[in-house]
């Protein structure tokens, strides 16, 4: 396959996978769920979100030079050379623009979803990457995620910044990738989400085992649910549904 017919693969993965609606549903154990994707089996209602940006589509109007541009560069995602990631807590240019483009990876997609357990909210941070033409064959690679230490200490719940921990996915081997292949990584359910950028780091192999290092690959994945204010199914939804960018 040549360059040209990867490099269009990539873009029609990326435009593909863009979404932006939401989901909500009640499992059998009388547990809601909020996600980007609907459950397997039984109905969900869906929950209007503003519409993830289209690769090459134009700007609306009134957004100004500065979104126009920022389109620009969301449309050249798989074509131009690595950027840092957004590092900035709180900066809506960062909130609102996860793709990330690298040497080999370029990540399309991350997402937050959540579910309340009793008085507790807990969620699930994800991501989604295509292997970008320059990998020329298979790559095997592992992501890294910081994410808040799981404890049943009450104290937590208010903590307005709990502690770290590095959560290894998968935790055993290694996952596989070519060019213009897509690999979709989600944490278990995580609690003590607040409204930060959790960091994200895919370590890139060119072999299985994990002996020759290719590439690095780093992301930041936003939570904009602040779970030391969320107690129900109520306030979570309408966390949800006011659209702020750290809620309530």
């Amino acid at each position: 396959m040549n360059r040209i017919a990867l490099a269009a693969s990539v873009g029609l993965a990326i435009a593909a996978i863009a979404t932006a609606e939401v989901y909500k549903w009640v499992d059998e154990k009388g547990v809601t769920h909020y996600s980007e994707h609907p459950p397997a089996h039984g109905a969900a209602k869906t929950i209007e979100t503003p519409p993830a940006p289209v690769p090459g589509a134009p700007a609306a109007p009134g957004r100004g030079e500065k979104e126009e541009a920022l389109q620009k560069r969301r449309a050249e995602a798989g074509q131009r050379e690595p950027k840092p990631a957004p590092s900035a807590q709180g900066d809506p240019a960062a909130r609102n623009a996860p793709w990330l483009a690298g040497k080999y990876l370029t990540t399309v997609r991350t997402w937050t979803t959540y579910a309340m357990h009793g008085e507790i909210l807990s969620g699930r941070l994800g991501l989604t990457v295509v292997g970008n033409p320059a990998l020329e064959g298979e790559a095997w690679l592992r992501a890294e995620f910081m994410v808040p230490m799981h404890t049943r200490d009450s104290a937590m719940i208010a903590n307005p910044a709990p502690p770290l921990q590095l959560l290894l996915i998968p935790e055993q081997g290694l996952r596989r990738i070519h060019p213009g292949g897509q690999v979709t990584i989600e944490t278990p359910e995580l609690e003590h989400l607040r409204c930060v950028p959790y960091p994200a780091t895919i370590a890139l192999y060119r072999d299985s085992r994990g002996d020759e290092p290719l590439d690095v690959h780093r992301q930041r994945i936003y939570a904009r649910i602040d779970g030391s204010k969320v107690r129900s199914d109520s306030e979570l939804a309408a966390a949800l549904a006011s659209g702020k960018e750290c809620a309530p």
